[in-house]
């Protein structure tokens, strides 16, 4: 989301949950390991579910395309953290 000029996140569904096992909790936008024996929800997982709904917009340039590949790598170790994610070009202010 963009607000005063700055880009932050925010998981409404799922931010009291962290390094929670999945319960009943079954979000649409499910990260490869969410099937994983011992699963646990990480800011990984956040992550990944932010990667495939920014894949959703039309209007993505290179950059864009660049930070989605990253976000939705199948291994989470290899994600950028939400920190990373917000020093990335896509979203710095052009």
């Amino acid at each position: 989301m963009r607000a005063g000029g700055s880009w932050y996140m925010r998981d409404l569904e799922w931010a009291d949950h962290n390094n929670s096992e999945p319960g009943e909790y079954h979000p649409a936008l499910q990260p490869p390991e969410f099937t994983t024996a011992g699963f646990r929800w990480t800011s990984s997982a956040d992550m990944w579910q932010f990667g495939k709904l920014l894949q959703s917009w039309d209007q993505l340039d290179d950059d864009g395309h660049i930070l989605v590949r990253l976000l939705t790598e199948n291994a989470p170790g290899q994600r950028p953290s939400a920190a990373d994610t917000l020093r990335h070009a896509f979203l710095r202010p052009h």
